[in-house]
């Protein structure tokens, strides 16, 4: 999103939410490429090399997905938030503000 730009409240919803759906479209793509299986098992082995060399963006929807299955199954949570450094608070709001 244009940081230079002042929305209105709608507008911004609503262009959050139109990045939001491209990012996770690339995600998907992306998916596979990047093996966010075993990223996933592999930091919840504590091996957190690959998640510390990892882009922000794919770090967020990487969370956004951790995030949905706790909340579908219910699973305890075994990352540290903390890994994630301020992302979670993004991969958490914008989870809130799907349909």
């Amino acid at each position: 999103m244009r940081r230079d730009r002042v929305y209105t409240a709608e507008e911004f919803l609503r262009t959050l939410s139109g990045c939001r759906e491209k990012a996770q479209q690339q995600y998907t793509v992306e998916r596979k490429k990047i093996d966010a299986d075993g990223i996933i098992a592999a930091v919840r082995n504590g091996d957190l090399h690959r998640l510390t060399h990892m882009p922000s963006d794919v770090r967020l929807s990487l969370l956004m997905e951790l995030m949905s299955e706790v909340k579908k199954n219910g699973s305890k949570w075994s990352i540290p938030l903390s890994l994630f450094r301020d992302v979670d608070l993004a991969a958490g709001a914008l989870l809130h503000l799907e349909p």
